[in-house]
């Protein structure tokens, strides 16, 4: 009975813990442009212009990005509902895979705060991914000594290649990380904890 109500601690635990900050199954909604994706560089997504540089596919469950990226100028910022609170330091894990003609090169994922002027840069290697969905967890490589882990208002993807442009395909099915848990929910979890102590002391007694 321990080790059951012990794993159904760690169980509320996790799904208390886990984030989901995009499933990237609405990744080009947009709300009178105050959240979604917004995209420039030689990612702009136009399709009036047909920019041949990109090719955008939203999927039911995934979004592909096809096109040349070189740096930081192509870019997609996503802005949050509303602002995430996450523990300080955190790490993110992603969930992608690459596509048919698709280069070495590499992108950032870029969280951002304090209106956009504050970040905390993770970086992927396209290399580390493989044909089939593949998770990675990312530790950030740098952190604004001003950026706000309590109230993040969205991400950047950006380019990252260090060589001359080069193909970059991928899909993108998850960015997930972990918060910080709000009192309330706490309270909860200790509920939880008394509820399954007190079940485990009245089975012990009608044993």
């Amino acid at each position: 009975m321990k080790i059951k109500l012990s794993a159904l601690l760690l169980s509320t635990v996790t799904s208390v813990f886990a984030v989901t900050l995009t499933d990237f199954s609405n990744f080009s909604q947009q709300d009178g442009g105050s959240w979604g994706a917004f995209f420039s560089g030689g990612w702009e997504e136009n399709p009036s212009v047909g920019d041949p540089k990109s090719t955008f596919i939203q999927n039911l469950d995934s979004y592909e990005i096809k096109g040349v990226t070189d740096a930081n100028t192509n870019f997609v910022e996503y802005y949050f509902f509303k602002p995430i609170n996450l523990s300080v330091g955190t790490s993110l894990n992603i969930t992608a895979k690459t596509l048919t003609g698709n280069q070495s090169s590499g992108f950032n994922i870029i969280l951002f705060s304090n209106g956009a002027a504050n970040f905390a840069t993770y970086s992927v290697n396209t290399s580390a991914l493989s044909t089939t969905d593949v998770t990675l967890s990312l530790s950030n490589l740098a952190v604004d000594s001003a950026f706000a882990w309590s109230a993040v208002e969205g991400f950047k993807l950006t380019g990252a290649s260090v060589l001359s442009p080069v193909n970059f395909n991928i899909s993108l099915n998850d960015l997930s990380t972990s918060a910080i848990p709000e009192p309330s929910t706490y309270a909860a979890m200790m509920g939880v904890a008394v509820l399954g102590l007190g079940v485990c002391r009245r089975r012990r007694r009608a044993a």
